[in-house]
């Protein structure tokens, strides 16, 4: 995680909740160290991908600002 500049992660989504299906991906929202880019969450989306062998989404906090409220409601620290 501190690889790719990652302060802090936590699970929301089907996965948080509970209802995940075998489709299902997994959503991560991660707090990034100041002065990080959209090339360090993708980074870190891809190696996510790859170690988990399943699709996963990355959101930084603040990132969905139309969503972020939710979003940190059902968040599980990890």
């Amino acid at each position: 995680m501190r690889h790719h500049r990652g302060r802090s992660v936590a699970l929301f989504g089907s996965v948080a909740r509970g209802d995940d299906t075998p489709e299902s991906d997994i959503d991560f929202l991660v707090e990034f160290e100041p002065g990080s880019s959209l090339f360090d969450l993708m980074d870190l989306q891809e190696a996510l991908g790859q170690l988990l062998g399943v699709p996963v989404d990355v959101v930084s906090v603040g990132g969905l600002k139309d969503r972020d409220d939710h979003i940190r409601r059902e968040a599980v620290p990890i």
